[in-house]
C-alpha cells in the first residue's frame, strides 16, 4: 500500500540559506547561555578572592613593619596634597571681583603684567634678573583651598586677624608660597623670593 501525499498539507522544503540561518541563531544563543554563566560564577569567584585578600591584608597590618610600610605610603600620597581651612571672615563679602594691589614690593620688583579671567585675576611681578612672583586673586565662597604640597613645609601665620598659610620650599628652584582670604577673596602668592619678603607683600595689599 502507498501513501500518497496530502494536497491540503504540501511537503515543505526548507532552503540552505534558512538551514544556514537557523544554525548561526543557535550558535548565538549558545554563546551567550555561556558567557551569562561565565559571568555568573566569575563574580562569586572575584567576590570570594576580594574577601580573602581584605582578610589576608587585615592579618598583615598586625606586622609592625607592613603597618609602617603602609603608613609610609599613606602619608607620602597625602603630602602631594593639602587642604587649608581658613578660620573665621577677616572681610566684606563680594559677588564680583575687585580691585587689589600691593603697596609694597620687594626691591626691583614691579607689574610686569595683568590678566583678568572669568573668576580670577592674574599679576605678574618682575625684577631685571628675571625673577617673578605671581599673585592670584580669586571670588569663591568655600571656606577652603587646596594646593600641592611637595618639597614644601608649611606654618601659620596671624597678622591682623588674618591667617596666613606659609610654604617654606625645600628646593631652591621651587616657589615659596603664601595663602590667605580676606572675606570671600582668595589670595595665592608663589615665587622663590624669600618667604618673608612675600608675607611682607601680602600683608600691604589692598583695593
Amino acid at each position: 500500500m502507498h501513501s500518497c501525499p496530502n494536497e491540503a498539507y504540501p511537503e515543505i522544503t526548507i532552503s540552505a540559506r534558512h538551514e544556514r540561518r537557523m544554525k548561526a541563531l543557535f550558535a548565538r544563543y549558545k554563546r551567550k547561555r555561556i558567557v551569562r554563566y561565565i559571568a555568573k560564577y566569575t563574580g562569586k569567584v572575584a567576590t570570594i578572592l576580594l574577601m580573602m585578600l581584605g582578610v589576608a591584608f587585615s592579618a598583615m597590618l598586625l606586622n609592625p613593619q607592613v603597618r609602617g610600610a603602609v603608613q609610609s605610603l599613606i602619608i607620602n600620597v597625602y603630602e602631594k596634597f593639602t587642604r587649608f581651612d581658613f578660620q573665621g571672615d577677616s572681610g566684606d563679602t563680594i559677588t564680583s571681583l575687585e580691585r587689589w594691589s600691593p603697596e609694597w614690593l620687594p626691591k626691583g620688583f614691579a607689574l610686569e603684567t595683568e590678566s583678568q579671567f572669568a573668576n580670577h585675576t592674574r599679576q605678574i611681578y618682575a625684577n631685571q634678573d628675571g625673577d617673578t612672583i605671581m599673585l592670584l586673586i580669586s571670588i569663591d565662597d568655600s571656606s577652603f583651598a587646596a594646593t600641592d604640597n611637595e618639597q614644601r613645609v608649611y606654618e601659620t601665620r596671624i597678622i591682623n586677624k588674618v591667617v596666613f598659610y606659609c610654604g617654606y620650599s625645600e628646593l631652591d628652584t621651587r616657589e615659596n608660597q603664601v595663602l590667605w582670604m580676606i572675606g570671600n577673596t582668595k589670595f595665592v602668592i608663589d615665587s622663590t623670593v624669600d618667604i618673608n619678603d612675600l608675607v611682607a607683600m601680602a600683608q600691604s595689599i589692598k583695593k
